[in-house]
């Protein structure tokens, strides 16, 4: 079983973008003149590369402040975070006041949810512990409806309700770093976070970012990133077999099973990582089809990428502006 889920988007080697490493603490200068700067946090593995335009130090203090906060507040692994306690108390009209960041990736999940009709579901936790990736446990019954939010706390309106913010917590976390950099003085950088990246400015020759994307041949997909991020959903990275079936930590609300679908993975191009996150998930989980009719209708950015079918490359499918 492979839990990482950060291969399906990897910077684009010897195109000058930052080479996905092993999570370890070092410095390093490639030959662009760039410097790299990578981690370990939110139960995988960061990397910042960015031209040293200040000292590097603000930077990796801006990344490992912004991290640690998110995973106290979010972390369905931490028994203290504001996530955990919620779920902890099972009782219905269970309310709890939230931080300004948890209501603010709460509202997004519940919207997403409202607005994908559930393909995006922030209650599934309980389902994705069925199958052995995630801690959250509950009632199986229950759907986004049966949370409501306030100005500052969120309410359980059936019990047993949980909520899991796994899904966009990342794609948070890189919004907040990306602006904290900015207050910084940073103008360029590439920050990839468990596979989900956000770039701002250009690379040192002059262009945006470029980055590639895994597929199901050898020969990966290549786009550019001008100053907004991506986020990838796929069962490859995350995933095991069992008796000739694939379970993943995706979950389809509206059959409560493990997603079944004709595609390999669904990248989100968005100015919010938060969304692309998020997106991203809903997308894979509609399917083909009504992904791609949803993505056009509503202007989403987004590669979609079928499965092999008879040993065959997969089909590429390209909504809106990605290159």
């Amino acid at each position: 079983m492979n839990i990482d889920r950060r291969n399906f988007v990897t910077a684009a080697v010897g195109l000058g973008g930052a080479v996905i490493c092993p999570s370890i603490i070092a410095d390093e200068y490639n030959k662009d003149g760039l410097i790299t700067c990578k981690g370990a946090a939110l139960g995988t593995s960061w990397q910042l590369t960015l031209l040293p335009e200040y000292p590097v130090h603000k930077a990796i203090n801006a990344v490992h402040t912004t991290l640690k906060k998110v995973d106290q507040s979010m972390s369905p692994y931490l028994p203290d975070s504001e996530v955990s306690r919620f779920n902890h108390h099972s009782h219905s009209a269970y309310s709890q006041p939230l931080s300004p960041w948890c209501y603010t990736v709460t509202k997004a999940a519940l919207d997403v949810a409202i607005q994908s009709d559930g393909a995006f579901d922030p209650t599934v936790g309980p389902h994705v512990n069925q199958y052995g990736f995630g801690p959250i446990t509950g009632s199986r019954h229950c759907r986004y409806h049966d949370l409501s939010l306030t100005d500052d706390a969120i309410t359980k309106r059936r019990e047993g309700a949980t909520v899991d913010l796994c899904g966009i917590a990342k794609g948070f976390a890189l919004d907040k770093i990306a602006h904290h950099l900015t207050d910084l003085g940073y103008k360029h950088f590439l920050f990839e976070l468990g596979g989900e990246l956000v770039a701002k400015g250009r690379h040192p020759s002059g262009r945006y970012w470029k980055i590639a994307i895994e597929t199901t041949t050898d020969v990966p997909f290549l786009a550019t990133l001008d100053n907004r991020s991506i986020a990838t959903s796929g069962v490859k990275q995350n995933s095991f077999d069992y008796l000739n079936n694939t379970y993943s930590h995706l979950i389809n609300p509206s059959t409560l099973s493990v997603v079944d679908t004709d595609l390999f993975s669904v990248s989100v191009f968005h100015p919010s990582a938060m969304l692309a996150d998020a997106w991203s998930t809903a997308l894979f989980t509609m399917g083909k089809n009504k992904s791609i009719a949803y993505a056009t209708q509503n202007k989403l950015d987004a590669l979609l990428i079928d499965k092999n079918d008879n040993n065959n490359a997969g089909a590429f499918t390209i909504i809106g502006n990605i290159i």
